[in-house]
C-alpha cells in the first residue's frame, strides 16, 4: 500500500523504512510509543502514525482525533460505573491476559498498585473520525512493542 493512503476506521497498516520526519509532528508519547500527526491543523480524517514497535516499523491509521489512554484509565472505565454499557471487546480481553500475568488478579478485577508496572510498556490508543459526539470509535492495545489487539466499538444512542 502506498505511503499515506487513507484506511478505514479500525484498520492499521504497517509502514517500514519511512524516516520519522516524514511521519509528521509528534503530538503525544506514552509507555515507549509516540503518536505522529501528519497534518496537525486538520480536523478531518487524515494519517496518523504510531512508533515505538519492536520491529522498528510505524503503524498508520486514519482518523481526525487520536489519543493514548493508560491502563489506569482503562481500569477506571472498564471496572467502574460505565463498565456495563459496553460488551467486552478484543482489546478488553487481551488486556485481561496482560493484567492477570502482571497483577495476579481475576477477570474483571482491577490491578491495583501494580498497574504502574503494566503502564511501563502498555498503552491503549483510541481514535475517532471526527471531533463531535462519536458513537463509533476504534481502540488498539499496544504491549511490549507490539499491537496486541484492535477493535472498533459502538456506543449506545443517547
Amino acid at each position: 500500500m502506498p505511503f499515506d493512503t487513507k484506511v478505514g476506521l479500525g484498520e492499521i497498516v504497517r509502514v517500514c523504512g519511512m524516516p520519522k520526519r516524514k511521519l509528521g509532528k509528534v503530538i503525544h508519547k506514552a509507555s515507549g510509543y509516540a503518536i505522529h500527526d501528519s497534518n496537525p491543523r486538520s480536523v478531518e480524517p487524515h494519517s496518523f502514525y504510531l512508533t515505538g514497535f519492536s520491529d522498528g516499523c510505524a503503524r498508520q491509521l486514519t482518523a481526525a482525533l487520536v489519543m493514548f489512554g493508560s491502563a489506569s484509565m482503562h481500569e477506571m472505565i472498564r471496572y467502574g460505573l460505565p463498565s456495563e454499557t459496553q460488551p467486552y471487546s478484543k482489546t478488553d480481553k487481551s488486556y485481561e491476559k496482560i493484567k492477570r500475568s502482571v497483577c495476579s488478579v481475576g477477570k474483571r478485577k482491577p490491578c491495583g498498585a501494580k498497574v504502574k508496572l503494566i503502564e511501563k510498556n502498555t498503552v491503549f490508543v483510541s481514535y475517532y473520525n471526527n471531533f463531535k459526539a462519536n458513537r463509533v470509535w476504534a481502540n488498539i492495545l499496544l504491549h511490549d512493542g507490539w499491537v496486541v489487539a484492535a477493535d472498533s466499538k459502538r456506543g449506545k444512542k443517547g
